[in-house]
């Protein structure tokens, strides 16, 4: 059963340059106890994506179409009251930058226990030794003494860690992780991925796992999403994206990025840049740096096409290309 459903999804920011449609009609749905993966450039509309699930699309954007249903209600139609019972509590957020997040004025136990105590009624003493059993769960050293420390007092991955752990602290029914391993090393990395993974088995927990590490992706996800301008050009299980994909996007993104899964030469970034959202190009957004491209490219939006059981891809020739360890070919 599905725990988070996006249907149509429209996020834009109206800006005065122009419009700029962040996510432009975006819809999948999250099972319960599963980690859906989401992959893309800078820019592609991925973190906006996670903020309009919480609600928290900064001034001047707001969501101008589509209905996301958090365990079968429509929290677009919520109030901020109901939301805030839901932030924090029922889904909660990593956030890439973990200084925008904290406090800098606040100890870090003080904005643990508070995190607690907004949504349980629980004691402050209770409240405080949830606080230092995840500080411990997450790899900070001393967390009894770690807890009477500010926010500056922390390196850069030990501040990721705290965030983690404020997100962490109330059990959430879904975990929205925006490049949670960001800033940390290869062996913390590996204990944050652990620990997240302990929270989908011990709880049933969701995760929507945002990150430009394909790597964590494989790893870590049942179901992938592939954005780029807005938009999901593909999606489907770890297998169909990184070996059986129908999308040429997909396919350069693979081909740029260092794989040990499959027979690679050398590196081929993806030629020119993302466009722009507020001037978008006709037809396929990718088209001007698609090596595949076709005059109907140019001129026609393609559609989201069922390519397989759960597969789609955002292509006009989605059915007939079949990206396979490392090369396009015809499918058959």
């Amino acid at each position: 059963m599905a725990i988070l459903k996006v249907e149509n999804l429209k996020t834009h920011f109206f800006t005065e340059e122009g419009l700029v449609k962040a996510v432009d009609g975006v819809s999948f749905e999250l099972e319960r106890g599963k980690v859906l993966g989401i992959v893309g450039e800078s820019g592609s509309g991925k973190s906006v994506m996670s903020l309009s699930i919480m609600k928290l699309i900064p001034y001047p954007g707001r969501i101008v179409e589509g209905k996301i249903y958090f365990d079968g209600k429509d929290i677009t139609q919520a109030n901020e009251s109901e939301m805030q019972s839901i932030r924090g509590n029922r889904i909660s957020m990593v956030f890439q930058d973990p200084m925008t997040s904290l406090n800098p004025v606040f100890k870090i136990g003080f904005q643990l226990v508070e995190a607690v105590r907004v949504h349980k009624k629980v004691s402050k003493k209770e409240a405080l030794d949830m606080a230092v059993k995840i500080l411990k769960e997450v790899g900070i050293p001393d967390a009894e003494e770690a807890i009477n420390r500010y926010p500056h007092e922390f390196s850069g991955g030990m501040r990721q860690r705290v965030m983690i752990a404020m997100a962490l602290i109330n059990d959430p029914d879904i975990l929205i992780a925006d490049e949670p391993t960001t800033a940390l090393d290869v062996t913390v990395q590996a204990q944050i991925l652990d620990l997240m993974n302990r929270l989908k088995e011990e709880f049933n927990s969701s995760i929507i796992l945002i990150t430009h590490d394909l790597g964590v992706v494989a790893e870590m996800s049942d179901e992938v999403i592939v954005m780029y301008a807005g938009r999901i050009f593909e999606r489907g299980s770890v297998e169909d994206i990184f070996y059986k994909s129908r999308n040429p996007y997909t396919y350069s993104l693979m081909r740029s990025l260092p794989r040990l899964d499959v027979d690679q030469k050398r590196l081929q970034p993806i030629k020119g840049n993302p466009p722009s959202l507020i001037r978008l190009p006709q037809g396929c957004p990718f088209h001007p740096r698609c090596e595949l491209a076709k005059d109907i490219c140019k001129k026609k939006v393609p559609e989201l096409l069922k390519v397989g059981t759960n597969h789609y891809s955002y292509c006009h020739f989605a059915a007939e290309l079949e990206f396979n360890g490392g090369k396009v070919g015809t499918h058959s």
